[in-house]
């Protein structure tokens, strides 16, 4: 793997005249070098550590690389929602070792992207994998197959029992993607909202996939009125939330949607509103996967 940063220190390094009139810029190149290796091998996964966020007894979240996962432990066993990446998963699987001594018992996928099902995989040999009837579709249309698929499927609504954990699997309509489901921890006021809630983050609306800017608004409004001030939440991406941060993220949604549609109907394109941004203290809501320009491409979309 090369990128121009490689090819440009390469080409110097071989021009042995230009080390020979400034010595220095071998220390230069190497300590360029070296940062690089070390950004590339930490792109391939070998420097993720799984770290376990405690937020209840017997009860995580569990950050690495991707999509959050949901951890929890009783006398029934281990029940995980999501699964990262494919390449993450031995290390997932330690930490629930390290957790818990009782066995994955369960998978929950909170829909179909590989940031949260690659680990479906080597887990649901195993495990019974649950999702949405559209992640075992969609992950099928996508070549997956055996173990990485759901074995256990519903439409609008699935009540599992767990220990003494009352678990509602709840499928909203499109929201991030077609196939979408929010976690409720009913017993422990926990709920997971996968990719339907991306903490002090622009979110990813996946509209290849049967996503929709208005049905993701109108779900996490939903989600809302289902949570209190006690309720901890585990977003798709980003920090341990509450009712307070999620309200946040709806008034960030609402504004911009707001804005962006105004804007639509008064015929200015996309690149005229790409051109005049955003309200100044969402800036840094840009600064992850979704910058402001992808987000306002969205918000345009759904705003016909």
């Amino acid at each position: 793997m090369t990128d121009g940063r490689f090819e440009f220190s390469r080409k110097q390094f071989n021009d042995m005249s230009v080390f020979m009139k400034n010595p220095f810029s071998i220390f230069v190149w190497l300590v360029s070098f070296a940062c690089l290796q070390t950004s590339l091998f930490a792109q391939r996964g070998g420097e993720v550590i799984i770290q376990p966020n405690k937020i209840k007894e017997n009860l995580y979240m569990l950050v690495g690389q991707g999509g959050n996962i949901g951890f929890l432990s009783n006398n029934d066993g281990v029940l995980l929602v999501d699964t990262q990446f494919q390449r993450l998963a031995p290390k997932i699987i330690k930490t629930v070792g390290e957790l818990s001594q009782g066995k994955i018992q369960y998978v929950l996928n909170t829909h179909h992207h590989g940031d949260h099902t690659g680990g479906n995989a080597a887990m649901g040999i195993k495990s019974t994998i649950v999702a949405h009837d559209n992640v075992r579709k969609r992950l099928s249309a996508g070549g997956k197959s055996g173990a990485s698929l759901p074995k256990l499927t519903y439409s609008k609504r699935m009540v599992m029992h767990f220990g003494d954990e009352e678990i509602q699997l709840i499928h909203l309509g499109p929201g991030h993607t077609d196939t979408d489901s929010v976690v409720f921890f009913k017993s422990s006021n926990v709920i997971h909202m996968g990719d339907l809630f991306f903490n002090k983050r622009y979110p990813f609306i996946d509209l290849s996939s049967g996503g929709s800017v208005q049905g993701y608004l109108s779900n996490i409004k939903i989600v809302a009125g289902m949570v209190d001030a006690e309720t901890k939440i585990i977003p798709g991406h980003g920090e341990l939330a509450t009712q307070a941060d999620l309200i946040l993220f709806i008034d960030m949604f609402d504004e911009c949607f707001s804005l962006v549609s105004k804007a639509r109907k008064n015929g200015k394109s996309l690149e005229e509103i790409k051109k005049a941004g955003l309200p100044k203290k969402y800036e840094s809501w840009g600064q992850a996967f979704i910058n402001e320009d992808r987000w306002i491409g969205f918000l345009f979309a759904g705003a016909q």
